[in-house]
C-alpha cells in the first residue's frame, strides 16, 4: 500500500517483472503504451529506447462499424477525439469512434444497418516513445519505465 506520505505521488501502477514489482509513475516520465490489436512490437524486453523510437510498426486501425440498427445522429469533433452517435431503434444513441486519420462515410440522417462500415481505415500509425527509459513488455502493454528507485524485490514472502 502507498500511503498519502510516500514520495511517490499521482496515479501509479504495480507490474510484477524479473521478480520484482516495479512502480510505475506517469509524473516520473514512465509510460504505458496499449497495444492496439494486429499492431507489431518493434522493441525487445529490456532494450533501452531514447524519445522518438518506434514502440510499432506502422499499422492501420481497421474501419469502424456500426454496433446497431439506427440512424447517424451526428458527427462530433472534439479536439482529443472524433465521434459518430447512431440513434438505435429502441432510442438510446449510441456512440463509435473515428480512428484517427480516417474519414466518416456516413451522415447526419443516414440509416445504418449493424455491420455497416461508418469510417474509412486510419491512417498508417506508428506508437513512438515520448521519454527514454527502458522497454517492459507485459501483458498487451509496452512500458517505458525510467528507473529511480522504485522497485522491490519479490521474495518467497511477499507476492502481488
Amino acid at each position: 500500500m502507498i500511503s498519502r506520505s510516500s514520495p511517490w505521488s499521482g496515479e501509479l501502477q504495480i507490474v510484477k517483472h524479473d521478480g520484482k514489482l516495479l512502480i510505475l509513475n506517469p509524473k516520473e516520465g514512465d509510460r504505458v503504451y496499449y497495444l492496439p490489436p494486429g499492431a507489431e512490437l518493434k522493441l525487445q524486453a529490456g532494450q533501452w529506447v531514447e524519445a522518438g523510437t518506434p514502440i510499432t510498426a506502422p499499422y492501420n486501425e481497421e474501419p469502424t462499424l456500426a454496433k446497431s440498427d439506427g440512424v447517424v445522429e451526428e458527427i462530433v469533433r472534439r479536439k482529443e477525439k472524433r465521434l459518430l452517435i447512431v440513434k438505435d431503434d429502441q432510442g438510446r444513441r449510441v456512440e463509435h469512434r473515428i480512428p484517427y486519420g480516417a474519414r466518416a462515410q456516413v451522415e447526419s440522417g443516414d440509416r445504418v444497418t449493424r455491420g455497416d462500415k461508418l469510417t474509412t481505415r486510419s491512417i498508417p500509425l506508428t506508437l513512438k516513445a515520448e521519454q527514454s527509459g527502458q522497454a517492459i513488455l507485459h501483458n498487451g502493454k509496452a512500458i517505458i519505465y525510467r528507473s529511480k528507485a522504485r522497485e522491490l524485490t519479490l521474495t518467497e514472502d511477499l507476492e502481488l
